[in-house]
């Protein structure tokens, strides 16, 4: 199998008693886990240059459960290449728009253009965001992120 190909719908709803159990103890953690995650969010986005952070409208919270960026001018991949070398975790959750998913191969959609989802599916990347790091991680992302879309770091170094 694929990742990120869906070639059928499904649900899977089940859960056992521990996990359960394991997730009662950790919703008491959710608003300290929600709260780091919009913290190092204010960071990120206050300090990554080059790149479309995500919008959060006036009035309304955003948990970041990922924080996901939009890399424009084809430089997407490269740039998970050289996080990657740098030993940042990175991930395309979505590199394929819904209306491409094997599953609406019969559908009219997929035939169709949908030239925003197709952009976005090309652009986007998911940094790390979790409650876990540190300010030396958060600078560490936010300088390679720079330095790469300022062209300190050329392709060719990263290939």
């Amino acid at each position: 199998r694929t990742r990120y190909l869906h070639e059928q719908l499904g649900y899977n709803y089940r859960m056992s008693d521990l996990h359960a159990a394991i997730g009662l103890e950790q919703l008491k953690k959710l608003a300290g886990f929600n709260r780091a995650r919009q913290e190092n969010a204010r960071y990120l986005s206050a300090n990554l240059v080059g790149v479309v952070t995500p919008f959060v409208p006036d009035g309304r919270q955003h948990v970041f459960h990922q924080y996901t960026i939009r890399v424009p001018d084809g430089k997407r991949d490269t740039l998970r290449a050289h996080l990657f070398d740098n030993e940042i975790g990175c991930e395309v959750y979505y590199p394929r728009p819904v209306h491409k998913q094997p599953i609406y191969k019969t559908d009219q959609a997929s035939s169709q253009s949908f030239p925003n989802s197709e952009t976005a599916a090309s652009e986007v990347l998911s940094l790390p965001i979790h409650p876990g790091l540190s300010k030396t991680d958060l600078e560490t992302i936010v300088r390679m992120v720079n330095d790469f879309m300022a062209g300190s770091i050329s392709p060719q170094e990263v290939e």
